[in-house]
C-alpha cells in the first residue's frame, strides 16, 4: 500500500470516529424530548416536547410556586469531540521505482520504522460557521 493511501484511510477513519461521536451526543439530547405529536393543532404538531419535572420553588410570605422545568436544563449537554488522536504505527517503508513509498505492517519485534500521525481538531471554515450561526439565529 502507498504511504498517502494508508495516511488517507486512517484520516477517513478519525472522521468516521467524529461523526459516530457527534451522532451519539445528538441522541443523547434528544432523550430529554418526547417524541413528536402525532395528532393535535397548532405548533405541537409534529414538534419535539420537553420532558418536565415539577420542581417546588419558596416564594414570597412562606408560599411556594410548582413550576415545570425542562430537564434538558438541568444537564450538561456539550457535545464530546475528538480534539486530538495520535495513531502510532510500524511500518516496513520502501521507495519505489516510481518515486512514491510503499508501506507494509511491521510488528515491533521485527524493527522497521514508527511512524506517528497527530490529527487535530480543526476550525470549520469560513462559509460553515456563516451557515452555522444564521441557522443558530433562527432559534
Amino acid at each position: 500500500m502507498e504511504l498517502s493511501d494508508l495516511i488517507g484511510a486512517v484520516g477517513a477513519c478519525v472522521q468516521q470516529a467524529q461523526v459516530l461521536v457527534e451522532r451519539t451526543a445528538e441522541r443523547e439530547y434528544l432523550r430529554y424530548f418526547h417524541p413528536p405529536a402525532e395528532e393535535g393543532e397548532g405548533a405541537l404538531r409534529g414538534a419535539l416536547i420537553p420532558q418536565t419535572v415539577e420542581v417546588a420553588l419558596p416564594g414570597g410570605e412562606g408560599e411556594e410556586a410548582v413550576l415545570p422545568v425542562p430537564l434538558v436544563a438541568l444537564v450538561n449537554h456539550a457535545p464530546m469531540r475528538l480534539e486530538q488522536v495520535r495513531v502510532r504505527l510500524n511500518i516496513a517503508p520502501t521507495l519505489t521505482g516510481r518515486g512514491t513509498v510503499e508501506v507494509e505492517a511491521a510488528p515491533p519485534e521485527e524493527g522497521g520504522d514508527s511512524l506517528e500521525l497527530l490529527f487535530q481538531a480543526g476550525e470549520p471554515g469560513e462559509g460553515a460557521a456563516r451557515l452555522n450561526g444564521a441557522a443558530s439565529q433562527k432559534l
